[in-house]
């Protein structure tokens, strides 16, 4: 059933978004936990999942920002297979990003929130999926 949950990609209903797990940056060498140890953080969870749901917006803005039926391309993105892996790829770029450059979305400098999407997640969104027929970015009209 899709949309399909893993170990790697949840799913949140109400955003209709997947979301990078802890577990996925663990397995690509990334512990978050093992950066928060030394800080006094009242609750890691909160911030890992407050980056991981920061991750995934940015990734969904980006996309949303190629098609005039952002819902239409939101059931593909849930519901088509062939997506998923793509995403991932794209949501592991930009968590990257994230974690080495920081949250460059709020930046009061123009030039810093044009860099606030990774290039190689753009890379990756770009790419024609066969079964589609066209990228991620076109899908949804």
């Amino acid at each position: 059933m899709l949309p399909y949950v893993d170990d790697y990609l949840s799913f949140d209903e109400i955003s209709n978004q997947y979301i990078l797990t802890e577990r996925a940056l663990l397995d690509y060498g990334i512990d978050l936990r093992a950066r928060l140890a030394g800080r006094k953080a009242v609750s890691p969870e909160a911030i890992i999942n407050g980056l991981l749901t920061t991750v995934s917006e940015q990734i969904y803005g980006f996309i949303h920002e190629y098609s005039l039926d952002n819902a239409r391309q939101d059931v593909i993105l849930a519901r088509s297979p062939e997506v998923r892996p793509y995403m991932y790829r794209a949501l592991m770029q930009q968590a990257i990003h994230v974690l080495n450059v920081g949250n460059l979305t709020y930046s009061v400098k123009a030039e810093e929130r044009a860099s606030a999407i990774n290039g190689i997640a753009k890379q990756i969104l770009g790419q024609t999926i066969p079964t589609l027929g066209k990228s991620i970015l076109y899908t949804g009209g």
